[in-house]
């Protein structure tokens, strides 16, 4: 679920964008953690207002995310690693964790904000978990 990597470079916490993403790699390599929302969600979200878009689950802390967060080990991450010249969509909600290669790397995002209409179909389904305290916290 993270962390392990033998020459680990800069780590980024595992988070969700209300937006579309296109990551584009100039640069190095970044391996990437993917959690889709309507299987991780319930497991990964914590509460909006403390945790605003990151996710109170450390993967690089093993022992502390089994014990505060025993059911993430029933959460499937699709793990990729991103190389020089490739690209990767995002899709928006999808909770992501980002480790960058040792030594240089550089990368171009692109947030497309998408379809009011789409954004509304996860606000409204995500708002539907019910296991506190990971559930997704929407304002009504």
């Amino acid at each position: 679920h993270g962390g392990g990597a033998k020459e680990a470079g800069p780590a980024l916490y595992m988070h969700y964008d209300a937006a579309d993403n296109f990551i584009h790699l100039a640069a190095g390599s970044k391996e990437f953690w993917l959690y889709d929302p309507f299987t991780a969600a319930a497991v990964l979200y914590g509460s909006n207002p403390e945790y605003g878009n990151a996710s109170p689950v450390d993967v690089d802390d093993p022992g502390a995310t089994a014990r505060d967060f025993p059911l993430f080990k029933h959460a499937l991450a699709r793990r990729c690693t991103l190389h020089a010249g490739e690209a990767l969509y995002l899709p928006m909600y999808w909770f992501h964790r980002v480790r960058s290669s040792p030594g240089r790397t550089a990368s171009l995002a692109y947030f497309s904000r998408g379809a009011p209409e789409k954004k509304r179909f996860f606000q409204k389904i995500l708002c539907g978990y019910s296991i506190k305290p990971a559930a997704f916290e929407c304002t009504r």
